[in-house]
């Protein structure tokens, strides 16, 4: 299904949950598209951020837009415009650029 031999697949399987080895990103790639959840997904440590990209891999363009502007709002001041009406908002580690009307 994700393009591992069948014979040794169990094995490698298993050394990856038990962490002895990690997959190549290109497995964790695979199984995300199989599982349909983003590859990012196995790499959470918090349970609350895995079940978001869970969430934000269904929505459309617009609400993922209004999710990152609510997230930026939500941060605090130091991603505040300085325009109350409307207000241009970076997203300091894509450097995003949204627009949005408060």
């Amino acid at each position: 299904m994700i393009g591992m031999d069948e014979g040794s697949s169990s094995a490698r399987m298993s050394r990856y949950e038990t962490g002895a080895h990690e997959p190549p990103f290109s497995i964790a790639e695979r199984l995300a598209s199989v599982l349909k959840v983003p590859a990012a997904y196995f790499y959470c440590d918090d349970d609350r951020l895995a079940e978001f990209l869970i969430c934000y891999v269904v929505l459309g363009e617009f609400q993922k837009n209004q999710v990152l502007a609510l997230t930026l709002e939500l941060s605090g001041p130091a991603f505040a415009g300085s325009d109350s009406s409307t207000s241009s908002t970076t997203c300091p580690t894509t450097d995003a650029k949204l627009s949005h009307k408060s």
